[in-house]
């Protein structure tokens, strides 16, 4: 119980990691277009 517990939450921080990066890749390679359109388009939340 206390194991899957502590997987779930790891697997929840490694998706989260790499969904915070993909977005820091995605805002740094759409930084040259921030004057065209604003810059929380491409955030559903």
């Amino acid at each position: 119980m206390l194991e899957s517990r502590e997987s779930k939450r790891a697997r929840d921080m490694s998706m989260i990691g790499a969904y915070s990066s993909d977005m820091m890749n995605m805002v740094r390679t759409a930084r040259p277009m921030g004057s065209l359109k604003p810059p929380d388009t491409g955030m559903s939340w």
